[in-house]
């Protein structure tokens, strides 16, 4: 965790800074650097906020969605959906409602590898999308590929479908490189 001076700086940052910001996207990977101020602060005072709460060996499952209320999107992986749930076995179909219920927030993208992904907004119906590839390589960072070109979709196009729909695409492109390498080298 950082510390309190550190903290504060960042804090009168945010404080300072955060309005100038049309959207902000938090790929939140539960090393210690947001804190509980700093979250309420970022959820208080973005205009649009994106964020991912990633569940990793780094954090040990204790780093999850629901401590950021009242986002405009979330992504996550049906893992880390169920563990914020508490429900390992819940019907897939669920999952965005109670994640919404649980953040208070407005849409939501439940990635399930293979299968392509689940997504709702707010008092809409809930939809899947294909995944767009059958060749696997590396799945390293296929999430955070959808997670943040699908944010991008929604704050532009503010349709839950188009974002999802380019997040597995950029999902399906990511999984076909090894590792974290750029895919054009020219």
């Amino acid at each position: 965790p950082i510390n309190s001076r550190f903290e504060n700086k960042i804090l009168k940052y945010l404080n300072k800074n955060l309005h100038k910001y049309d959207m902000v996207i938090v790929n939140d990977y539960g090393h210690g650097l947001l804190t509980k101020k700093l979250i309420k602060t970022i959820c208080k005072k973005s205009k649009f906020l994106a964020v991912n709460a990633q569940i990793n060996a780094g954090n040990q499952g204790f780093n999850l969605i629901t401590k950021y209320k009242g986002a405009s999107y979330y992504s996550l992986d049906i893992d880390e959906a169920k563990r914020a749930i508490e429900d390992k076995f819940i019907d897939s179909e669920k999952i965005p409602d109670s994640i919404l219920k649980l953040t208070k927030g407005n849409s939501v993208s439940i990635t399930m590898g293979h299968k392509g992904s689940i997504s709702k907004k707010l008092n809409k119906s809930s939809f899947t999308m294909p995944s767009f590839t059958n060749v696997v390589v590396d799945t390293m960072s296929a999430g955070d590929a959808f997670f943040v070109m699908s944010a991008m979709m929604m704050y532009l196009s503010k349709s839950v479908k188009l974002a999802s729909f380019i997040g597995n695409l950029a999902g399906a492109i990511t999984v076909g490189v090894p590792g974290c390498v750029p895919i054009d080298k020219s």
